[in-house]
């Protein structure tokens, strides 16, 4: 039995256009993209590998199709936005995360509608207003809060900056959580909201805010 290969036509790099200093940018703006979901340029250390890609937006929407995800540039936000064609980023978050997710889109969708150009809150801030749209469901604890922040800081939703008391940490909410969760109308964010509120556990007497609680399962 022959098991010598059999020769193959000889196709072109798929990639030929690209010399090895483009590649290598190609490679980091996919590998942040995928990482971190978005790149801002804002962020430090952003501003060339952004640019760059900006102006090779062909180049990153054709390799980001063949493995399943779609790159929008927002170059209003000057943000670059990467998700998955099958299904959401949100869709991979718990019911917790989805709900602090939500309950933060609504604030930064009030505070534009309302001529607000940047939007900042603090843990405290997010605690209460979770408390008063997400009536009678259990606060987040400490630690879940903590999780959840950074997990959307690490995909670009937010920036967080974080505080020695961490109900004094500062969330600036960036268009990258309006991109993902792009409700058209505030009705649509109830209906949605709903939903995750059947979900999640109700409150008990005596329960206690995401400042407050130790870091103990909800």
């Amino acid at each position: 039995m022959n098991n010598e290969p059999h020769d193959l036509p000889a196709e072109p790099p798929l990639l030929v256009g690209l010399d090895q200093r483009d590649r290598v940018r190609l490679r980091e703006t996919l590998l942040r993209l995928l990482h971190h979901t978005a790149i801002v340029r804002d962020d430090a250390g952003c501003a060339e590998i952004y640019d760059w890609a900006n102006l090779h937006r062909a180049w990153v929407r054709e390799i980001a199709a063949l493995i399943g995800y779609d790159v929008a540039f927002e170059e209003p936000f000057r943000l670059i936005l990467c998700v998955p064609q099958e299904e959401g980023i949100i869709q991979r978050f718990t019911i917790e995360e989805s709900c602090i997710a939500m309950v933060l889109w609504h604030d930064y969708d009030t505070a534009l509608r309302e001529g607000a150009t940047r939007v900042c809150l603090t843990v405290k801030n997010l605690n209460d207003s979770f408390a008063a749209k997400l009536k009678g469901v259990k606060l987040p604890t400490r630690a879940g809060m903590k999780a959840a922040l950074q997990l959307f800081h690490r995909h670009r939703l937010i920036r967080l900056s974080a505080s020695e008391d961490f109900a004094d940490s500062t969330i600036e909410i960036l268009h990258t959580l309006r991109l993902v969760m792009p409700f058209q109308q505030l009705d649509e964010w109830q209906k949605q909201t709903q939903l995750y509120v059947k979900a999640m556990p109700q409150e008990s007497n005596g329960a206690v805010s995401a400042e407050e609680e130790a870091d103990e399962p909800a």
